[in-house]
């Protein structure tokens, strides 16, 4: 399937990398040039591209020619001329439940999360060693590895981690709760809930 991804931003590079893994055709675009963006977040588009997905960087006019489905995050204001051009097109989208029923489908361990306000890291980080401890071979997806933890559960998918191991331990912070908001969690684990997130 041909999809176009909008925005190279957080919630975008996660999925059009993982539609790429799974075999489509992807294009992701973008109103700013490579160059405006962070030292890391360029590494990860040049990756992204040394694995197949065209990228369109600096285009203030994508096309839709050819897309059969299209994915922009829900920050993408109506307003903006992409978004009125997918509601003219019939093509399908690609919301964050959808999304995140592939990704669940694709992890056949148990999972456990863990959120909150304060606290994720280390809990994650503790628990991880206790089932290592165990004898488990433990999945770890935690901001101490990477900074956004949705493109490091995507890795791990993409390099087979998924398929090998016992047990999957993920922090989730609310942007990765807002992508993967339909993971299957076998244990969650809520740390605490403070004022900046009671929204």
């Amino acid at each position: 399937m041909n999809y176009l991804v909008v925005g190279a931003g957080n919630a975008s590079r996660p999925v059009a990398r993982l539609l790429n893994h799974l075999g489509h055709n992807v294009i992701i675009t973008d109103l700013k040039e490579i160059t405006a963006f962070k030292s890391d977040v360029q590494r990860i588009l040049l990756q992204m591209e040394g694995e197949g997905i065209t990228l369109d960087l600096g285009n203030q006019n994508p096309s839709l020619d050819g897309i059969e489905a299209v994915y922009a995050p829900p920050t993408l204001p109506d307003s903006a001329p992409i978004a009125k051009l997918i509601k003219e097109y019939d093509v399908d989208v690609l919301t964050n439940e959808k999304f995140s029923k592939i990704v669940n489908d694709l992890i056949p361990v148990n999972i456990i999360g863990i959120t909150g306000t304060m606290g994720k890291k280390t809990t994650t980080f503790i628990t991880t060693s206790l089932f290592k401890q165990a004898g488990y071979n433990v999945w770890s997806c935690s901001s101490l590895v990477n900074n956004l933890v949705s493109e490091a559960i995507i890795d791990g998918i993409v390099k087979g981690k998924a398929d090998d191991c016992d047990i999957a331990i993920f922090e989730l912070p609310h942007g990765t709760i807002g992508l993967l908001n339909s993971l299957n969690i076998k244990i969650g684990l809520l740390t605490n809930i403070a004022e900046d997130h009671q929204n």
